[in-house]
């Protein structure tokens, strides 16, 4: 079961009566530690592929949906964060395509799906 975060702060908490996957536990345990990344225009997707290395969380990107959101791969990102979660970090990132789209993730199976709001919640059976 999907569950999407909708908001930077506070690690999601299962719904009532809904299993927890230990995997996914494990992917919110390491969406906790702290991670330092200071990047100047460098391309979206090796920016979040850094972060899936370092947290050892895998990221999924729908590129299609980020696509049709003028959102490409090569799009140039441009952060310094010092000493932030993991989940806070990607949500920085996400943040700074506010304009362009409304974007989220999930996780799943261990693993962090990113996509605009609109696509996950187009696949979700719960949303939070």
């Amino acid at each position: 079961m999907r569950r999407m975060v909708t908001r930077p702060v506070g690690t999601p908490s299962p719904r009532p009566g809904a299993p927890t996957l230990p995997e996914d536990q494990a992917a919110r345990i390491r969406l906790e530690q702290t991670i330092s990344l200071e990047v100047q225009a460098q391309p979206l997707e090796k920016v979040l592929q850094f972060i899936s290395e370092r947290s050892k969380v895998p990221i999924h990107v729908q590129w299609n949906a980020l696509k049709a959101a003028g959102i490409q791969p090569s799009t140039p990102v441009t952060a310094n964060l010092q000493m932030l979660p993991v989940r806070r970090a990607v949500w920085s990132i996400l943040e700074e395509f506010g304009e362009k789209a409304s974007l989220g993730y999930t996780i799943e199976d261990g693993a962090i799906t990113l996509s605009t709001r609109d696509d996950l919640n187009s696949t979700q059976s719960y949303v939070s």
